[in-house]
């Protein structure tokens, strides 16, 4: 008797959640393309029949699909409509009224404002950085922001950019390496367009997916750069043509220590440099206005001694907000561990931690 048999003679039946059936390639491609995220690149052209309201609607509910990486299997939740209804109205190929459609994409906005939490704690530095975009977008022109590592320009500007623009800023990094190519591929993440295509084809795409209603952040703009003087300036001519051309505001954010390296090879930057309407230095020395709204957020009321500290970290410290805004969510963890309310104590436990691991003692 085979040992896949049992004693009666009968074949085993098969163990619950197993089986060798091959799944059919039709319902494999639906369950795949039921868990991925959306991948319909953004063409304002296919909506250009539209008025500038309805394409706004239309490019921020494109955007936070891509933001909150939302699939496919998901999406009626969103507005409402089948996926497949969906698609055509992302490729702009919806036969039906759009009236309804933007009707149903302002209700779904309005649901999830209310739901939205956010811990952000405006200062002094995000309301100089909110301040300075604004005068980009309302201008059209390009703004650069420069400002000391752990200031908190990436956290401000992406506070103004989900605050203030509805969602038609597309904000990147520039990526350390990767040059021409790097910067364009995360620009496509950005607007679903093909990242792994050649590079005349993610420049159209790019061209296509932005017009002067939208809005770019380039962040660690100076990475923008040729490494050396014998490189061509292909990124920083890029970027001056879409500006030019379609008329797009800006915002370059850099990280002071660039600073002189990008004066030095302004004769590389020059094109964009002409183009920049306003710099904006942020205060290189921070105040109590500036880290109080983060710091209330944990320790309603600190005492001096804590005021003493957080003016210690955010002027002296490696990532100075950033390395305040890790210490207090750290001290929450301990407060929780010890299952106690968060307190001032557990604050300094913290730093008194931190203190003797980098004396090379253990704690």
């Amino acid at each position: 008797m085979s040992k896949n048999s049992n004693q009666s003679g009968e074949e085993p039946k098969p163990r619950r959640g197993k089986t060798n059936l091959p799944i059919p390639e039709s319902i494999q491609k639906e369950a795949n393309s039921a868990n991925a995220g959306i991948n319909v690149p953004l063409n304002l052209d296919c909506w250009q029949e539209l008025s500038e309201e309805y394409q706004d609607e239309l490019i921020w509910y494109h955007q936070h699909l891509i933001d909150k990486n939302i699939q496919w299997k998901n999406i009626h939740n969103t507005i409402g409509y089948e996926r497949s209804v969906i698609f055509k109205i992302l490729k702009g190929t919806y036969p039906g009224s759009w009236d309804n459609v933007i009707a149903a994409i302002r209700k779904y906005r309005a649901s999830i404002k209310q739901i939205q939490n956010s811990t952000f704690a405006a200062n002094r530095i995000s309301r100089l950085i909110s301040s300075t975009l604004d005068y980009a977008s309302i201008s059209g022109g390009i703004v650069m922001i420069i400002g000391e590592s752990g200031q908190g320009k990436t956290a401000g500007a992406d506070d103004w950019m989900h605050r203030h623009n509805g969602g038609r800023t597309a904000m990147v990094e520039v990526p350390p390496t990767g040059g021409h190519k790097g910067v364009l591929r995360a620009l496509c993440a950005k607007s679903k367009a093909g990242k792994n295509a050649s590079v005349t084809e993610m420049e159209a795409s790019v061209r296509r997916a932005f017009n002067s209603r939208r809005f770019m952040i380039l962040d660690e703009a100076a990475r923008l750069l040729p490494t050396d003087r014998r490189s061509h300036p292909y990124t920083v001519e890029f970027f001056r043509s879409l500006h030019d051309e379609k008329e797009l505001p800006m915002g370059l954010m850099v990280t002071s220590r660039f600073e002189e390296q990008l004066r030095k090879m302004d004769y590389v930057f020059e094109q964009l440099l002409g183009r920049i309407d306003l710099t904006v230095k942020l205060p290189t020395e921070m105040t109590e206005e500036d880290y109080l709204p983060m710091v209330a957020q944990f320790i309603p009321e600190p005492s001096r001694k804590l005021h003493t500290l957080c003016l210690e970290i955010v002027n002296q410290w490696d990532g100075r907000m950033r390395a305040l805004n890790k210490l207090l969510k750290f001290s929450s963890r301990i407060a929780s561990n010890s299952k106690e309310p968060l307190e001032e104590k557990h604050v300094f436990q913290a730093t008194a931690w931190r203190k003797r691991l980098q004396k090379g003692e253990v704690a």
